[in-house]
């Protein structure tokens, strides 16, 4: 059973929509414990799914290079990992590939729910550190800004799951990342 009231603030609408809608991640501020934002999903009839494409790589090079400068070393030691589309799994894996046309690709999927993005799992915590204490709430390249995930501490967790905000062309959507350890 899930507890609507757990959204907070939240009208009725929006916690229904949210259960349908989304990514399914929330932000959750790390002082209070409130919910304050929610991940929806990105509608590519809304976006455009190659400049989409081309905003989240940018910001994959951002987060990159802000590790390197925070821990002397990189999320992704080679970024063609990223390009390539070889990091990338599940629906993300072909969304990410531009061989893939935007065509073919929204014939199957009109929407997309969340990016599933694989990190080297021991880099899981610093990537969490990084996010909440550094580019929290900070707009980065592509109009992309983090805002937040549903935890406080990482804990001993698998992935991380961030809300990121994004902007195209007066579009605006809460995107969810999730950043999958392994090995």
């Amino acid at each position: 059973m899930i507890n609507l009231h757990s959204f907070n603030d939240y009208s009725i609408n929006s916690k229904i929509a949210a259960l349908f809608e989304g990514g399914n991640s929330r932000v959750v501020d790390p002082d209070t414990g409130e919910v304050t934002d929610l991940a929806y999903k990105i509608e590519l009839d809304k976006f455009n799914r190659e400049q989409t494409i081309k905003d989240f790589i940018k910001y994959f090079t951002y987060m990159n290079d802000e590790f390197e400068k925070e821990y002397n070393d990189k999320i992704w030691r080679d970024f063609s990992v990223i390009t390539s589309g070889e990091a990338f799994n599940g629906s993300s894996e072909h969304f990410f590939n531009m061989d893939i046309t935007d065509r073919e690709f929204t014939q199957f999927k009109s929407k997309v729910g969340d990016v599933d993005l694989t990190v080297p799992h021991n880099k899981l915590p610093a990537i969490f550190d990084l996010l909440q204490n550094k580019l929290r709430n900070k707009t980065g390249p592509g109009n992309i800004t983090y805002l937040g995930n549903p935890k406080k501490t990482l804990g001993g967790g698998h992935q991380v799951n961030g809300v990121f905000r994004y902007e195209q062309k007066g579009n605006v959507v809460n995107a969810q990342v999730d950043f999958e350890g392994v090995e």
